[in-house]
């Protein structure tokens, strides 16, 4: 409730406050930014032997979806192209459509990448990503001459 300020008109606002205020600052983030669609949203599970990525694409194909994990960063990317067809007469007064490309990347170091497993259901891209078992430096005893 804090973030409420008080306004008895429109003097000193510039074109289209009202209409950011009214709605929130994160209203217009991923519908009108030229995209048409939102972020990957994802949750990183830190499991004892393993990390799992949770990733939100929904209303996505699963063959519209690329992952690749290479030199230690995961890329999740995704394509969504929406059109509908309407054969009702009249004419529109707002007709809306989603489409557009969007890419998430994660620095994921201590990953074995040859484990690495993936699957899609729901709207939710699940990543399996098993952790790198640490090895213990060799010892080597040097001779002394």
């Amino acid at each position: 409730m804090s973030n409420l300020i008080p306004r008895n008109n429109n003097r000193g606002m510039e074109s289209g406050d009202l209409f950011r205020d009214f709605f929130g600052p994160r209203f217009m983030e991923g519908f009108f930014d030229g995209t048409g669609m939102q972020g990957i949203r994802a949750d990183i599970l830190d499991q004892k032997d393993a990390y799992e990525v949770r990733a939100e694409i929904p209303g996505v194909k699963k063959e519209d979806i690329q992952v690749n994990l290479e030199d230690g960063v995961l890329t999740i990317s995704a394509h969504h192209d929406e059109e509908t067809t309407d054969e009702r007469e009249g004419r529109y007064i707002r007709r809306e459509r989603r489409c557009g490309t969007m890419e998430r990347r994660f620095r994921v170091d201590d990953v074995d990448e040859s484990g690495a497993k993936a699957a899609y259901e729901n709207g939710v891209l699940t990543i399996h990503l098993p952790k790198r078992i640490p090895q213990e430096p060799e010892k080597h005893t040097l001779p002394i001459e």
